[in-house]
């Protein structure tokens, strides 16, 4: 290649890596929403509370991100799973519709960035399944944004999946859905199996919009607790 050509090359490998860039810190602050769909039924006796929705707040490196549950008999009872990553740390927590008090209100699990990282390396440990791309099947476009479809390996044996992810903006949702956790990019449609049910989670909204700064702390009046202690608070109730 010569002097002329290599400097093109250069260029082009700039431009596109610069267009990257762009792409991903145009969605800085903001939320993304992604609606529920539960497809079938895995157990006799699954989780009484069905995901409806998901939504995601970001700003800048901070990020909370709220599983929306409902009990398909009375629609208005909701849960909430709450996730929230900041400065400290992350925080996983519950909020409730109900006026029935259980034995975890007010009580969060917090972990420092160490703390997360040593139980990520005990459940790989353990064998945690996780979804990896096998190949990609199309490219599609996706909230206006581009994106792959791509179809998994590493679910039950003889279990097609697919998911549709993009490297265009990047949102850390495979943080707490852990069978999505080794996917590249942002993941904007995948289906995991949780609770009893066999769910699917597509993105169908996002807007660059402010988000207010309090979304990413938590109420003094909570209760911070390391896994160990949540599980020994949960079971000492039984």
């Amino acid at each position: 290649m010569n002097l002329i050509g290599k400097a093109f090359f250069c260029s082009l490998i700039a431009s596109l890596l610069s267009l990257q860039l762009a792409a991903q810190s145009s969605f800085r602050e903001g939320i993304l929403i992604y609606k529920t769909d539960t497809i079938k039924r895995l157990e006799a006796y699954p989780a009484g509370y069905i995901p409806s929705k998901t939504v995601v707040y970001k700003k800048g490196d901070l990020f909370r991100l709220e599983i929306w549950r409902t009990n398909p008999f009375t629609p208005g009872d909701i849960q909430k799973d709450i996730y929230i990553r900041n400065e400290k740390g992350t925080y996983l927590f519950g909020e409730s519709s109900s006026t029935i008090k259980d034995t975890t209100d007010n009580m969060a699990i917090f972990m420092t960035y160490e703390d997360e990282k040593l139980f990520k390396s005990e459940q790989a440990l353990l064998g945690v399944d996780t979804y990896t791309v096998e190949k990609v099947i199309q490219k599609v476009k996706w909230l206006n944004l581009p994106a792959k479809r791509v179809s998994l390996k590493g679910g039950e044996p003889g279990e097609l999946l697919d998911a549709i992810v993009t490297d265009a903006i990047y949102v850390p949702i495979g943080t707490l859905f852990d069978p999505i956790r080794k996917l590249p990019g942002t993941a904007l449609q995948f289906t995991i199996n949780e609770r009893g049910w066999s769910t699917r989670y597509t993105a169908i909204s996002l807007k660059s919009e402010p988000v207010k700064d309090s979304l990413f702390q938590i109420n003094s009046s909570y209760k911070l607790m390391n896994l160990s202690e949540m599980s020994r608070q949960i079971e000492s109730t039984k």
